[in-house]
């Protein structure tokens, strides 16, 4: 996983953010998090930090998800980073994508879970692309 990859963010997924309070400064450094809480009706993310601060309303380029993991080390001392770049070349094992809500979509065009029939236009990822430099989302009926 790169940071252009994306995750759909839930609770309780570790993850690196910003510091709402440290929004206008010069030094604004990522720091090891847990998603908290998701606000769909803003598209906002709410985290605690290892040391027990939170962020609530964070935007979606202000945390990271860390699929492996993350040192909790994360924002202080020699791990005290202003950019992603700087925290990899400190981190290299340091996996990130970014995050995503799920209702990052317009209302009107999320529908309740259904289970799906024949006949259903779907998009969907061919099984067999995974793993590879090229594997796009294709338009489907479900056969």
């Amino acid at each position: 996983m790169t940071d252009t990859d994306t995750h759909i963010l839930a609770v309780g997924d570790m993850a690196i953010a910003r510091y709402v309070d440290y929004r206008e400064n010069e030094d604004n450094p990522w720091f090891a998090a847990t998603v908290t809480n998701l606000n769909y009706d803003d598209n906002t993310i709410d985290v605690v930090f290892e040391d027990g601060d939170e962020s609530n309303g964070l935007e979606l380029e202000e945390v990271r998800y860390a699929p492996n993991g993350r040192p909790n080390t994360i924002g202080s001392d020699s791990m005290r980073c202003n950019s992603v770049f700087d925290l990899l070349a400190v981190a290299p094992n340091l996996q990130l994508a970014a995050a995503v809500l799920r209702v990052s979509l317009p209302a009107e065009s999320r529908a309740e879970p259904r289970t799906l029939v024949l006949g259903d236009l779907v998009i969907a990822k061919y099984a067999g692309f995974r793993g590879k430099d090229d594997n796009p989302w294709c338009v489907y009926f479900i056969v």
